[in-house]
C-alpha cells in the first residue's frame, strides 16, 4: 500500500514541494502552507546546503524523516540502529 492511499485511509492527502523552486520564498511556501490550511509537515531530506528553514513554525504541526536540519529543533523519526554494546 503506497504512502499516499494509507494517509488516505486516515484522512490526510500527502503533497510534495519542492522548496527550492524558483520564487519559493520561506514566506511564500508559509502562506501557501496556510492557504491550503496545511497544519502538518513531514519534511524529509532537503536539498543540499538547506540546513534551516526559516517558518512561522507555531503554525504547524512537524516531524522530520531523520536528522534533516539543524535548526530549528523538530520532531523527528529515524532508522534504529543495532544496540552497541558496553563495558560489562
Amino acid at each position: 500500500m503506497s504512502r499516499r492511499a494509507r494517509a488516505c485511509d486516515f484522512g490526510y492527502k500527502l503533497e510534495h514541494f519542492w522548496l527550492v523552486e524558483p520564487g519559493l520564498t520561506p514566506e511564500r511556501f508559509g502562506d501557501l502552507l496556510a492557504t491550503r490550511s496545511i497544519n502538518g509537515l513531514i519534511i524529509g531530506r532537503p536539498p543540499p546546503r538547506l540546513h534551516t528553514m526559516d517558518l512561522r513554525w507555531s503554525r504547524f504541526s512537524t516531524v522530520t524523516l531523520g536528522l534533516t536540519l539543524g535548526n530549528p529543533r523538530l520532531h523527528s523519526v529515524t532508522k534504529q540502529s543495532p544496540p552497541v554494546s558496553g563495558p560489562d
